[in-house]
């Protein structure tokens, strides 16, 4: 299953690419939509509003996430293993380092266009088709945790 999320925010740009992708069959696995606060309503793929257990109901059932570039669902999705599309969001005013580093370094797939629907189609399509080529994220262990942990268990 593949999850498009946008939060609270809106992004119809990415809900219309996708449904299209799906509507012409360039996407042939589930999909679901979180629409946010959008207008763009899918005809070709599931969707709803907001969900407060999206991480249960969703991210933990999905295998490929399109989300837009935010800190949070980027991370979260890595640590569960899911292959990531992140899609610049509109409203972001140059800070697109997050995404396009995490891009650079193997992680997830970058779409920067994000107001162009017909370049948002192709490079989507291209991520979802790319299912190899991903490096597996492993979470860094907080070394102040693991300071304190270790000098309460063991008392050094």
């Amino acid at each position: 299953m593949i999850l498009v999320t946008v939060g609270s925010t809106q992004h119809d740009n990415l809900i219309k690419a996708v449904d299209e992708l799906v509507g012409s069959r360039l996407i042939k696995e589930k999909v679901i939509c979180q629409i946010g606060k959008g207008n763009y309503e899918p005809k070709n793929c599931k969707w709803f509003k907001f969900d407060p257990n999206i991480d249960d109901n969703y991210y933990q059932k999905c295998s490929t996430i399109i989300c837009i570039d935010s800190a949070g669902t980027i991370f979260r999705n890595l640590e569960l293993g899911n292959k990531i599309i992140a899609v610049r969001h509109p409203n972001t005013k140059g800070a697109i380092d997050l995404g396009k580093k995490l891009s650079e370094e193997g992680y997830i797939y970058f779409v920067k266009e994000p107001n162009n629907v017909a370049i948002m189609k192709k490079e989507i399509h291209k991520g979802v088709i790319n299912k190899k080529g991903l490096k597996i994220y492993l979470k860094q262990r907080n070394n102040i945790i693991s300071r304190i942990s270790k000098f309460v268990i063991e008392g050094i």
